[in-house]
């Protein structure tokens, strides 16, 4: 009689038991796969790692400095090399823009603004 009754509780006890996923953390549902393109003009730079410092072979010299490695975390590269003045020939552009047109909308002549270039083709906006 104990073993029926022992039979007969255990698997109700055990199904009592399992009360779902209440007052836990579950998580989110599940979405799609998402993976990243590289941005258009850019190239994708892996991360990796380097010894910087002195190397074994670095003997006549016999510096007593330590060797360390750094790890670089990934990043894009654009495609197309760049000089320092470009660069800077860009930034003054974009720096001199910005303040037109922040300067154009706090006086309120909007309309003063030139949204063409000197062809008469349309002017692509910075924001």
């Amino acid at each position: 009689m104990k073993k029926l009754l022992l039979t007969l509780i255990a698997p109700l006890f055990l199904v009592g038991c399992y009360m779902g996923p209440q007052g836990e953390l579950v998580g989110v549902h599940p979405r799609q796969y998402w993976e990243q393109s590289n941005p258009y003009g850019m190239n994708y730079i892996h991360f990796g790692s380097f010894t910087m410092g002195p190397s074994d072979q670095d003997v006549p010299f016999a510096l007593n400095t330590r060797s360390k490695t750094v790890t670089i975390p990934p990043f894009y590269m654009d495609v197309h090399e760049i000089t320092n003045n470009e660069y800077r020939q860009f930034v003054h552009y974009v720096r001199d823009s910005l303040f037109l047109d922040a300067l154009f909308q706090d006086a309120g002549l909007e309309e003063y603004g030139t949204d063409v270039d000197a062809n008469g083709d349309d002017l692509e906006r910075i924001r």
